[in-house]
């Protein structure tokens, strides 16, 4: 999962596919950009397909699935 700030929107061409690990993260490296991460023990998912997805969706209904995001520390 990535969660990216809203100006990095701007650096993401809307004409072309774009890729964030091999465009926008050497870009933002090279600029001395700072960069966060979390370890996640907990379960991932796949959503590469509609049936993915659907499987994703069903087992993160329940609230505690979301349990995981509690107490994380913010970025300093």
């Amino acid at each position: 999962m990535q969660v990216l700030d809203p100006r990095m929107l701007a650096l993401m061409p809307a004409d072309r596919p774009f890729s964030t690990m091999r465009e926008l993260y050497p870009e933002l490296f090279a600029r001395g950009e700072r960069f966060f991460g979390y370890t996640y023990s907990g379960r991932w998912y796949t959503a590469d397909t509609v049936g993915d997805l659907a499987r994703a969706r069903a087992a993160l209904a329940g609230a505690a699935q979301l349990a995981f995001m509690h107490g994380l520390p913010l970025p300093t």
